[in-house]
């Protein structure tokens, strides 16, 4: 994010509670297009346990420590948010921050209750794990974004015709994907050196660049509701579109 302020980068990927976080502490940053969106019907983050913890559902989880891979990031707010939404006290349950590749053998050295994993590292995990999804819908009805990309400042958001090249590319990426599958999941395999198993395994995410204010509003109410986001920012202000 500072970064970005610095105009060192045009673009930069991140998280709509990272935007909220930035707004309130004074950084002029906007959204301009989503990124991943997680869905009932393809979800790629889960919360993963091990077979032989006891833990069935959310309200086990009280009481537990989760392995993170960011506190104050936005799988942990999910989670804290989908705990809360089926009557467990968020502040009832413990987090630590470990990196999604170092997850599987802290929770198979019983170091952690649970783990907030995402794919393509959650695909390895559920092989061997017991896995209970998380529902999006807790955030957002029809979905929720997870990440978004962040334009610097207001002048920055002047660049309409910079905002509709980026979105062009992303969709030329998009309809790639879509229509060379296996070229994608080659890919896949040489950014990640995942097994083979697991990288045909992994679904892809659910892409969708278009964003709108109501797409960061669902995240300001869940942030209030976990108690991470105790200044007013008005989310019509935070979005700029093509």
């Amino acid at each position: 994010m500072p970064g970005t302020v610095g105009k060192q980068f045009e673009f930069v990927p991140s998280t709509a509670p990272d935007l909220l976080k930035s707004v309130a502490a004074g950084l002029d940053v906007v959204a301009v297009a989503s990124e991943v969106f997680e869905t009932q019907d393809n979800p790629t983050t889960h919360v993963i346990v091990a077979k032989d913890s006891g833990i069935a559902g959310p309200k086990d989880l009280a009481g537990k420590l989760i392995a993170t891979p960011t506190i104050g990031g936005v799988i942990h707010v999910s989670v804290l948010y989908w705990l809360k939404k089926n009557g467990v006290d968020p502040t009832s349950v413990r987090a630590v921050e470990v990196p999604f590749p170092n997850m599987p053998d802290q929770l198979k050295a019983k170091r952690v209750d649970a783990v907030e994993s995402v794919e393509p590292f959650a695909g390895a995990l559920r092989a061997k794990r017991q896995c209970i999804d998380r529902d999006p819908s807790a955030v957002g009805r029809q979905g929720c974004a997870l990440s978004v990309l962040d334009l610097a400042g207001r002048m920055g958001a002047r660049q309409s015709s910079t905002i509709k090249a980026w979105i062009a590319a992303l969709e030329d990426a998009k309809s790639f994907i879509e229509k060379n599958p296996a070229e994608a999941r080659k890919i896949m395999a040489q950014y990640t050196k995942l097994p083979e198993a697991v990288v045909q395994a992994t679904p892809f995410p659910t892409y969708r660049f278009a964003i709108k204010p109501g797409d960061i509003q669902v995240w300001t109410a869940a942030l209030r509701d976990v108690g991470q986001l105790d200044k007013e920012v008005d989310p019509s202000k935070l979005v700029v579109t093509p």
